[in-house]
């Protein structure tokens, strides 16, 4: 049961990630956030979201790229499951 939860986290994360915006090529195993705009489209940042500091931007998850090209979620927003479930 936990493989199979984790192995439908890292599909679910990964249809997010490519659903959303990135403005740079990411690497294999590093560390990426993913945050959520006012209308509603996601996009990948390197910036944490402690230091992010603009009104309308909602955190959803720490990700990871992982080496077989999908995503693994280190750190994932209270209302995780709620946003999912809207897209």
């Amino acid at each position: 049961k936990k493989q199979y939860t984790e192995l439908e986290e890292r599909r679910i994360v990964s249809l997010l990630v490519y659903r959303a915006s990135i403005g740079f090529k990411p690497d294999a195993g590093e560390v990426y956030n993913l945050y959520l705009r006012a209308d509603k489209t996601l996009f990948l940042s390197l910036i944490a979201p402690h230091e992010w500091n603009k009104p309308g931007i909602e955190f959803v998850a720490t990700v990871q790229h992982l080496h077989d090209m999908t995503w693994q979620i280190l750190v994932r927003a209270e209302n995780f499951e709620e946003i999912v479930n809207n897209f």
